[in-house]
């Protein structure tokens, strides 16, 4: 046990007055048990903890905190338990299984190869990942180096096997530090920093899903979360695990808000992107649902004509673009109005208008990253229905650079299909 849970134990036991023979008898356990757990010479169990606790009448959320302290699988399946989940409706409890999950499927490696690899049960991996156990210390060195796990990574996994984090107590100073962290995230993400691990998402996930319990304020950052990390996994080209997240934020939502708007749109990209890709259903998906919009609706209006233009319906998208400007006008978020007009110029473009859709593209790099790619492929295939092959190639080339610098090699792909017409 560690000597952290050890002076937790003894300090709020003191705090009652009662001594640990007092303690141990209204807890129903034994006293040399108590003792033990006191000299960190055992581990607690989580249901004979929680007991304890009760007893020297600790409030629910530090409660659940101090159970969370306990490294060991029976403690999460405790606190995952219908019984603490009973005021609010979450999704299971993330962990370091969550971030092993993420490294391995960022390795491209499949749960076999890793078993083979080390020389285990397939199904022992899949017990890692759902945070059920934690690999030997002696498996770490190999699993770090075969699925190229990052440093900060490597630190989180040894530091933390199962819980990934320490527990943090319910106040509002701690809940205004999380909204702090969570916004900072989002601003780094939203300004192209593609560099934003999985780790820092599914710590900030991890820290605050004990206080989402019984707090709508940490559960509605939580929501928040989960749609950024959607996000993060959208632009990185991973489908599933993307709607895993954008389901999450859908199905665990309080009130209809933002975040709700943005994971509706999240959901509504896997049909977009996938091998076949359904704009039909997309679209239908978000229509669906325009009675939940909120103020900030201008991407929800964007993505519908986006997909209402793929489907050559120009004037429906045309209407949307005019609702995505105008909400997008009165937030003064300019970035958006920019974005309303690439999608024009694909509506155009894909109506045979390739002179229309050139005046509405920009020359200027201020988009963030993953928008200014677009961009630059929506020049290159305009430049492309122009017949000015040479321009075409040029902007491609630009497309294939900022690709390079940015790290965001799935992206490619995007590009190599308008190569093949040059």
């Amino acid at each position: 046990m560690e000597k952290a849970l050890s002076k937790v134990i003894v300090d709020l036991r003191v705090a009652t007055g009662l001594s640990i023979t007092q303690a141990a008898k209204q807890a129903g356990i034994a006293y040399q048990t108590l003792w033990r757990w006191e000299h960190a010479q055992s581990h607690p169990c989580a249901q004979e903890l929680d007991r304890l606790l009760r007893v020297l009448n600790v409030p629910e959320p530090e409660r659940q905190a101090t159970v969370q302290m306990i490294e060991r699988p029976r403690s999460r399946a405790y606190l995952s338990s219908s019984d603490v989940e009973e005021t609010i409706n979450l999704s299971p409890r993330p962990g370091s299984g969550d971030l092993w999950r993420a490294v391995r499927l960022r390795s491209g490696k499949s749960r076999d190869e890793v078993a083979h690899e080390l020389r285990v049960d397939p199904s022992q991996i899949s017990r890692w990942e759902k945070s059920h156990a934690a690999p030997r210390p002696e498996h770490l060195p190999v699993l770090f180096k075969f699925l190229e796990v990052l440093p900060n990574e490597q630190a989180a996994l040894t530091a933390y096997p199962l819980s990934l984090v320490e527990p943090i107590e319910l106040t509002k100073a701690n809940l205004d530090e999380a909204e702090y962290e969570l916004y900072q995230l989002m601003h780094r993400f939203n300004r192209g920093d593609r560099h934003l691990g999985e780790l820092e998402v599914i710590t900030w996930e991890t820290k605050l899903w004990p206080l989402a319990i019984h707090n709508p304020t940490a559960h509605h950052f939580l929501e928040f979360a989960w749609t950024l990390h959607a996000d993060v996994l959208l632009w990185q080209s991973k489908w599933l695990e993307m709607e895993r997240f954008a389901n999450r934020a859908c199905e665990g939502v309080t009130e209809p808000d933002w975040f709700h708007t943005k994971a509706l749109c999240i959901q509504a990209h896997r049909y977009a992107n996938d091998r076949r890709p359904n704009y039909k259903q997309a679209l239908s998906l978000l229509e669906k649902q325009q009675g939940l919009v909120t103020y900030n609706s201008a991407t929800y209006w964007r993505d519908m004509a986006n997909y209402a233009a793929h489907l050559r319906q120009t004037p429906y998208a045309l209407a949307l673009l005019d609702r995505s400007r105008e909400a997008a006008q009165a937030v003064g978020e300019r970035g958006e109005v920019r974005l309303a007009d690439m999608i024009e110029a694909r509506a155009h473009l894909l109506a045979g208008d390739a002179e229309r859709a050139e005046t509405l593209l920009s020359e200027e790099a201020e988009l963030a990253l993953p928008f200014r790619l677009m961009e630059l492929l929506l020049w290159t295939q305009t430049k492309l229905a122009l017949k000015e092959r040479q321009e075409a190639a040029s902007w491609l080339q630009k497309f294939y650079r900022l690709v390079e610098e940015s790290g965001l090699t799935h992206m490619r792909s995007k590009g190599d299909v308008f190569a093949q017409q040059l």
